[in-house]
């Protein structure tokens, strides 16, 4: 499979993985998930979870934030580690952006009432 997508997030996967001579079925065992769903990835179908894509940064030698597009620089600092919990959060992003517009206003009327509510909280404990 020859990548010729535009430069989104299974662009690079699939250019990284081709790169580095690594085939789908090798990259979707060393990860945990099944070929078919690496492929889904690659050609846009689904998006990794938060997990999924740091574990892809890994295998790949690579950021998260190269795959998510953030950066034109594959590189990753020597000993750095994706930050777990910002990669969730870029995935949630992601997610959110691809709903229709009245689902995006219901999730970020639920999120204004759980900061609300969250924020009354914390004052009755000081």
């Amino acid at each position: 499979m020859h990548c010729e997508k535009e430069n989104g997030l299974g662009d690079r996967l699939c250019a990284l993985r081709q790169e580095k001579s690594l085939t789908q079925k090798e990259v979707s065992e060393r990860i945990g998930i099944t070929k078919a769903m690496l492929s889904k990835y690659e050609n846009g179908i689904n998006i990794p979870r938060a997990d999924v894509l740091a574990d892809l940064a890994d295998v790949l030698e690579t950021s998260t934030d190269y795959l998510l597009c953030r950066t034109g620089d594959p590189s990753v600092p020597k000993g750095a580690k994706p930050d777990k919990q910002n990669v969730r959060v870029q995935d949630c992003f992601m997610k959110f952006r691809k709903l229709e517009p009245g689902f995006q206003e219901m999730i970020y009327q639920n999120v204004e009432c759980l900061y609300e509510f969250t924020a009354k909280h914390d004052r009755r404990k000081r």
